[in-house]
């Protein structure tokens, strides 16, 4: 009896197994469509506050960007805390107050100032969004690297 159940047994916890890797590996794929998509939103953020060239279709594309950016957080993350009484908190503020500053500049007589106010802000909203983010990947050192030690 035991020789006939044998293969069961070891069938079922490598099953799980395989189920396991298969869901962090569709995970870590996530991710990274994640973060490509997070890096093009801020960094249209960043060049529409240096460079406007075409002021209202970049203001749109860019909020766009951002938007679609904040929703994909929500397509891989839960809120933290979220039940179904209870919204919870929204894991990467930071981004959703990148897309609160560049809503900002929408008015019509925004000063070469406030542009520069608003991407020193993005950019502080973006080193922390990375530190945060980029912990979710468990990155190790290069093996070979190309760095200048001082």
């Amino acid at each position: 009896m035991f020789k006939e159940l044998f293969p069961i047994f070891t069938a079922l916890p490598l099953a799980y197994l395989g189920f396991s890797f298969q869901r962090r590996s569709n995970f870590h794929a996530a991710l990274r469509m994640l973060w490509t998509n997070m890096i093009h939103a801020v960094n249209k953020a960043l060049l529409f506050t240096e460079h406007r060239v075409e002021g209202d279709k970049e203001y749109l594309e860019t909020l766009l960007l951002l938007s679609k950016a904040i929703d994909e957080v929500r397509g891989v993350y839960y809120n933290i805390d979220e039940s179904k009484t209870n919204r919870g908190y929204y894991p990467f503020e930071s981004l959703k107050g990148i897309y609160t500053i560049v809503e900002g500049l929408g008015k019509e007589n925004t000063s070469e100032a406030e542009f520069k106010a608003a991407n020193d802000k993005i950019k502080a909203h973006w080193q922390v969004i990375r530190k945060t983010f980029l912990a979710e990947f468990d990155r190790s050192e290069p093996t070979f690297t190309d760095t200048i030690k001082n």
